[in-house]
């Protein structure tokens, strides 16, 4: 009779705005009142009311999690949300989501959300460092692992 005599397993790279796993994920719809599109694997921010969410745009706002792609709201090909949208957004996921990143990262690096546009690090793009002032370190948060710049996996762990 024939077997497997081996098993390989390798970890794929996945697709901006999509979760590592869904195991213990939390995830939620918020509106999108900002007249500014919000791009799928970027960080967003409470607006006016905790029922909606926005691209963040000055230190200090709120950090909330990840914007996340959402097949009944975004059609294939479409990977930001507009205004009156209902934006799916994943605030824990201990297998991590798929983000945006402007820099390498590594499980120990800090993590910091851009607020500011900068040398074409738009906001909502995540970093290591506050970028001259430019971005806020936010916390419940862990790279998943050694990452160049543009897609790493990060880990949330929001209240």
């Amino acid at each position: 009779m024939a077997g497997y005599t081996s098993v390989t397993s390798e970890l794929t790279i996945g697709r901006l705005g999509t979760l590592g796993g869904t195991q213990n994920a939390v995830q939620r719809g918020y509106v999108l009142a900002d007249a500014t599109a919000v791009p799928v694997g970027r960080a967003v921010v409470y607006d006016a009311t905790d029922e909606s969410a926005k691209l963040p745009s000055a230190g200090g706002q709120k950090f909330l999690g990840v914007a996340i792609i959402d097949p009944t709201v975004l059609e294939i090909g479409v990977s930001s949300y507009v205004t009156g949208d209902r934006m799916l957004v994943t605030k824990q996921c201990p297998l991590g989501v798929w983000v945006q990143t402007t820099e390498a990262v590594a499980p120990d690096d800090a993590v910091f959300v851009q607020h500011t546009l900068n040398g074409g690090r738009g906001p909502g793009t995540l970093r290591t460092d506050a970028d001259g002032g430019n971005a806020d370190a936010i916390t419940g948060c862990q790279w998943a692992g050694v990452y160049s710049s543009g897609l790493a996996l990060l880990i949330l762990n929001q209240p």
